[in-house]
């Protein structure tokens, strides 16, 4: 074992849908990612308003509709829900020719979907038509991974692992002291042993302690302290817990957790900054980092620091890894202040600069191509919040969608899609919406929450799990190796277009 130390209907005609899109807020501020706080002072806005406790609701359109999408419910015709209050219209309207009416109207031409009342999202709609299958409910759901027999496993920061085989859920038994706090603390990631066929290893990230007492004034200002652990599972049990890694910094709030083994059999591990935001750019610190083992938790001999698990410094809040399929480079979604989330590719021993810079600040950074002492991320999205949390690329040459990296978006309740050439972004989309039939009660199984935790590849499918519940199953219209795919879960199907999906709360 290793001890480390240091530790977010209209009916109306088009004319009237022209005339509101002069007249809805600009989208300036967007909140924090994971904290999911909307702490921004709002703009000075051109008319009267009062608070509206509603969400803005997308317009009921034909997905033909050329604007479909693109405007907030104004059904009443005198008011319109943006930002969190109401807008008064005519007051608006008054005012048209203002700047402030100029930049509505630009900005407003962009946005795709409403995520809530503070995060409009830019990104267009996949073309791709894709099946959708709700498979299980689950609470509180974190992180999922396969068993190379296809069974599924779920973590849940509760402390509860589930095994779903075929729609069937079992719960798996543990001895580990987890504490399970508000927040992101408790039982986190997962990984499955590569050579699980002979040793039946499984990893898991978890939350035992806190770091501090308690301080009533501020108590989601508390630091916690986490391990990795290695488990063999025997039948519905995991047994022999090995410590690898021990006194790992995390917050309430800033956790990071993700872990993965990658192509060079190492293990990976993403850690937060424990909202100790300078002490990410200290290599001895082992907050805000990603950082690799070897699966006996030992520090493999060609890391970056001799001595030292850190691969990459200058983290805030990372909470996904990928590997791309073709180069084999490491990947990275991070959570950023008030916006500003990143997509990372990660260099060995490189600083990513969280503790000194925020990303889309050209004052500070400059040039897009690494330079320089800080690493410029790939994407960084400024004026919505995207929240990345896990991700994966698909690696199987016979999926429509191979080498195309697939992002769960918690602030921005979608799942999205990028592909790179190099360092160039060349898809940037919104990929699949929960549709409103998943949000409700299923035949007394539960329900699935807009906020996309995590997804992962198997067999021709993407496998997505909601923040507060649920697991979905996204298959391509045709695949060469449908025949070979597990049977369809017991609840039934829709087939969609994804740019049919459930109303933003």
């Amino acid at each position: 074992m290793t001890s480390v130390t240091g530790i977010c209907k209209a009916n109306k005609n088009l004319i009237l849908l022209a005339q509101l899109l002069l007249l809805l807020l600009a989208f300036t501020n967007t909140g924090c990612s994971d904290k999911d706080s909307a702490d921004d002072p709002i703009a000075a806005h051109t008319g009267n308003f009062e608070e509206e406790p509603e969400s803005p609701q997308l317009v009921d359109c034909d997905v033909g509709q050329p604007d479909c999408r693109k405007v907030v419910d104004c059904s009443d015709g005198e008011k319109c829900v943006s930002r969190g209050v109401t807008f008064d219209v005519d007051a608006c309207a008054e005012t048209e020719e203002t700047q402030k009416c100029k930049n509505f109207q630009e900005r407003l031409q962009h946005v795709t979907l409403i995520s809530d009342a503070y995060n409009f999202v830019t990104s267009p709609f996949t073309e791709e038509t894709l099946s959708a299958e709700y498979i299980a409910s689950l609470a509180r759901p974190w992180s999922l991974a396969f068993l190379p027999n296809g069974v599924i496993l779920v973590t849940h920061i509760s402390g509860e692992i589930s095994m779903i085989e075929r729609s069937k859920v079992t719960p798996l038994k543990h001895d580990m002291e987890i504490l399970a706090p508000p927040g992101t603390g408790g039982l986190l990631g997962m990984a499955v042993d590569p050579n699980f066929s002979e040793n039946n290893f499984i990893y898991l990230v978890y939350t035992h302690a806190y770091f501090d007492e308690l301080d009533p004034d501020h108590p989601f200002d508390r630091r916690l302290i986490n391990r990795v652990s290695r488990l063999t599972l025997v039948d519905d049990h995991l047994k022999d817990e090995v410590i690898l890694l021990d006194r790992i910094p995390a917050s309430l709030q800033h956790a990071g957790s993700r872990l993965k083994f990658g192509p060079d059999s190492k293990l990976y591990l993403t850690t937060g900054d424990a909202d100790q935001d300078a002490m990410s750019q200290l290599w001895s610190f082992y907050g805000g980092k990603i950082l690799r083992m070897n699966s006996d938790g030992t520090v493999p001999k060609d890391n970056p620091l001799p001595g030292s698990h850190v691969f990459s410094l200058g983290h805030r809040n990372p909470q996904g890894i990928a590997w791309h399929p073709e180069t084999g480079d490491l990947y990275a979604s991070e959570h950023g202040p008030k916006r500003y989330d990143e997509i990372n590719r990660i260099l060995p021993g490189r600083n990513y600069g969280w503790g000194s810079y925020r990303c889309n600040d050209p004052s500070r950074w400059g040039r897009r191509k690494p330079t320089g002492e800080y690493i410029y991320p790939l994407v960084c999205p400024k004026y919505w919040n995207l929240s990345p949390s896990g991700m994966v690329f698909v690696a199987d040459p016979l999926s429509p969608w191979f080498g195309s990296l697939f992002v769960a978006s918690l602030r921005g309740k979608h799942l999205h899609r990028y592909a790179f050439d190099g360092d160039e972004v060349e898809v940037d989309e919104i990929f699949y919406v929960v549709e409103n039939e998943f949000l409700r009660q299923q035949n007394g199984r539960g329900r699935m929450s807009q906020r996309i935790r995590d997804v992962a590849y198997h067999e021709g499918s993407l496998y997505i799990i909601g923040d507060y519940a649920g697991i979905i199953r996204l298959s391509p219209q045709a695949y060469p190796g449908a025949a070979d795919a597990p049977a369809a879960p017991v609840l039934p199907s829709t087939s969609v277009h994804s740019t049919v999906s459930g109303s933003a709360k």
